[in-house]
């Protein structure tokens, strides 16, 4: 009897399908997981303290809440995952929509694309969202808290709200690179150096009470910089109402200094969050995005 070599059409065959359910149980896995992941940070965003401060102050302290755990809050303009419209979880009308008409300037949704967490991808040389001023021209005081992972250190803004002019005196930046800075009227304050390889979450409290006062929290809520206005306590840090960007900042003619990497959370309050309130946020991120 001759030595059979080889494989039989059948066995190549059974070999084949086994390494098509391998295959595909990865694919499956992998999708459950990120399923995972989405369903448990929209469970954290559904319980966040957010909703407590929002309550609590007669539906006014948030002005808005852009989530990406909320999956309908998100509108693509194409079925390639480049958003169009981000949808304010709180106060959602359409002048709190952050839109991008253009679509070389629409940012990416990506499910996991943020060490396995959902987020929006600013590529770093055009892409932006703009809406209505949130912040108006009477507010002295107000919070934003972001969520966000860089892709290197090159700076860019996260937010940006000015007068057409960009008017240095009416304008409000947060930038980040290796460090988180916020630069509100005549203040600025710059925090410690940051890990860009990571997920961050900053607190930026703007209190006009306090000598016009900026301060950056970190993640572990630490007070990391504090800035004061030169402008005394009496007198209001107004804002220009003209732009109001995410991702970029406004030159005065143009959006710039894109942001590159991904936007998960961003919250605006319109007022000076307590320390408690801070604290109760920030752990509020820290347990959502395991950023410990």
């Amino acid at each position: 009897m001759k030595k059979k070599l080889g494989f039989s059409i059948a066995e190549l065959a059974i070999a084949v399908l086994i390494i098509g359910l391998i295959i595909g149980g990865i694919s499956t896995g992998s999708k459950l997981v990120t399923h995972g992941r989405i369903k448990a940070a929209k469970k954290a965003s559904d319980t966040s303290p957010i909703w407590k401060i929002y309550n609590d102050n007669l539906n006014l302290s948030a002005i808005a809440w852009y989530d990406v755990a909320f999956e309908d809050s998100i509108t693509y303009d194409t079925g390639d995952g480049d958003v169009s419209e981000w949808k304010s979880k709180v106060n959602p009308y359409v002048s709190m929509l952050a839109r991008q008409e253009t679509g070389t300037a629409q940012p990416n949704y990506e499910a996991n694309g943020m060490k396995g967490y959902p987020g929006i991808l600013f590529n770093g040389s055009s892409d932006f969202l703009e809406l209505t001023a949130p912040i108006s021209y009477a507010d002295d005081s107000y919070t934003i808290a972001v969520v966000w992972y860089a892709n290197g250190t090159t700076e860019g803004g996260l937010f940006a709200q000015a007068d057409e002019a960009a008017t240095a005196a009416n304008s409000a930046e947060i930038t980040i690179s290796t460090t988180a800075n916020a630069t509100v009227s005549d203040a600025a304050a710059t925090s410690g150096t940051i890990t860009t390889d990571k997920i961050n979450a900053n607190v930026f409290v703007v209190n006009e009470g306090v000598s016009g006062e900026v301060v950056i929290y970190d993640a572990d809520y630490h007070n990391t910089s504090t800035a004061a206005d030169s402008e005394d306590a009496s007198s209001a840090m107004t804002l220009g109402v003209d732009r109001a960007l995410i991702g970029a900042l406004w030159s005065g003619t143009a959006a710039t200094s894109f942001f590159d990497g991904y936007l998960a959370e961003l919250v605006i309050f319109d007022k000076a969050l307590t320390t408690d309130e801070v604290a109760e946020v920030t752990e509020y991120f820290t347990t959502k995005y395991k950023i410990r």
